[in-house]
């Protein structure tokens, strides 16, 4: 995990979705603490992303239903 972080702390923008059961949001959990620690962390993506699916979706496969909204 803190290979990953420091890989994509060189990038300006990057989303990183986990599926939001247990283990997912744990590394969700983790990989912002770590990122925390390299760059700055802009979490408003998830609120959006909340607003959009209604608050549904609990694995990333199930996105692509929304993938008109997020384009």
């Amino acid at each position: 995990m803190v290979n990953f972080t420091d890989s994509v702390s060189k990038y300006k923008r990057l989303i990183i979705l986990f599926d939001r059961d247990k283990k997912g949001r744990r590394l969700t959990g983790k990989t912002i603490q770590l990122l925390q620690r390299r760059t700055k962390v802009d979490l408003s993506f998830k609120r959006k992303l909340r607003i959009i699916t209604k608050g549904k979706i609990m694995f990333i496969e199930q996105l692509v239903c929304y993938e008109s909204y997020l384009a």
